[in-house]
């Protein structure tokens, strides 16, 4: 985002030169966020971004699972830094784990971003598609299942469970 400032702007025309205007600021328009990661830590779904000569900006956050693309939910964002990000550095932005979308244990989520500064909103992102949310959503279930089961004390159920458990990162 660039700041301009325009100071004595003035009109000439055949009567001379008129009287100048008050100094005109502006900013332009963020540019747009580049996507790269998404990964779930902590109960927090972190995203990994590039914004070149970002300063001030504000961010939105959109997802939705691939398959219903249009339930789209709008996610609080928080980052990891606020401090201005230099040309090619990689910022993160945090956002609750526990208000995605549930998902299929192979399904997966759309995400996309855009930036705002006091020029207005930058266009939003490429999507991302992303299989890490509804893996960790996935584990989550299993991790409730598996203590359910424990604690029934029945080896049967027990068993059921880490047979559909085979195969799924905790």
């Amino acid at each position: 985002d660039i700041r301009y400032s325009l100071r004595g702007l003035c009109a000439i025309n055949s009567m001379g030169t008129g009287v100048p205007a008050k100094p005109l600021t502006f900013f332009t328009l963020p540019q747009v966020p580049k996507l790269l990661d998404c990964r779930v830590k902590q109960q927090k779904v972190i995203i990994s971004f590039i914004l070149q000569n970002a300063t001030r900006m504000e961010y939105e956050i959109t997802a939705a699972l691939t398959n219903k693309p249009k339930d789209v939910r709008t996610l609080p964002v928080g980052m990891s830094s606020k401090k201005p990000v230099a040309e090619g550095q990689v910022s993160e932005a945090h956002c609750p784990f526990l208000q995605m979308a549930s998902a299929d244990a192979d399904g997966s989520h759309s995400i996309r971003m855009r930036a705002r500064n006091a020029g207005g909103w930058s266009e939003w992102s490429d999507v991302l598609v992303t299989i890490s949310i509804a893996r960790q959503q996935c584990a989550d279930q299993v991790q409730a299942k598996l203590v359910e089961a424990i604690g029934l004390r029945e080896i049967d159920i027990l068993e059921q469970v880490t047979a559909e458990a085979q195969g799924i990162e905790f």
